[in-house]
């Protein structure tokens, strides 16, 4: 065990290639805010093994991370949402380069009648970035509008403003966020901003 009870935030970069298996098996980060993780690769699409280490690491620290930003990190999107499952207190969530779709936004759902049953996951965040994807996010319109109004409403039914989802796009994401903005409880979210 690598015990590191005072680091509070972690960027690292890894060549393409490298599997960091061994070392997030190994590290115990109780006070970790911030994770930042990106791999450095000529291309999108790799046949790296999934890092499934991070959400064990995740699991077994209990940080009370406030920032994720995974960035070509090969993950698919059960990891990341056990990953989420492991930081409740998560406010910023940056993703690049990962194949993301309707689950990631189904656990992101707030609510009894969320699509994954739950209540929706990192109650608190209030920022999720979708960087650059080379087409490997593929968000249906209604699951993106799920998350947006049910983030929205929960805010504003328990009073809590924290954890009102606000969608900034990086980068040349492939989504069409524009196609929403027409929906009236879209609508209804940017105007309260306003």
């Amino acid at each position: 065990m690598i015990e590191l009870s005072r680091l509070t935030n972690l960027s690292v970069m890894f060549s393409s290639g490298i599997d960091p298996c061994r070392l997030f098996q190994r590290l115990f980060l109780p006070a970790l805010i911030s994770l930042e993780l990106s791999v450095k690769t000529e291309t999108l699409r790799t046949n790296h093994a999934e890092w499934q280490h991070v959400q064990t690491m995740l699991a077994h620290s209990c940080p009370p991370l406030r920032t994720l930003i995974l960035w070509y990190v090969p993950m698919t999107e059960g990891t990341l949402v056990g990953c989420l499952s492991n930081v409740p207190t998560l406010a910023e969530l940056e993703l690049q380069g990962m194949a993301c779709g309707d689950t990631i936004l189904g656990a992101l759902t707030m609510g009894e009648d969320a699509a994954n049953g739950s209540k929706g996951l990192c109650p608190w965040l209030e920022t999720i970035e979708f960087g650059y994807d080379g087409g490997l996010f593929e968000f249906s319109e209604r699951a993106m509008t799920r998350m947006v109004v049910s983030r929205w409403e929960n805010a504003n039914n328990t009073g809590f403003t924290g954890g009102r989802a606000v969608i900034s796009i990086r980068g040349d994401c492939s989504y069409a966020f524009d196609g929403i903005r027409s929906n009236p409880d879209i609508a209804g979210c940017i105007q309260e901003l306003g």
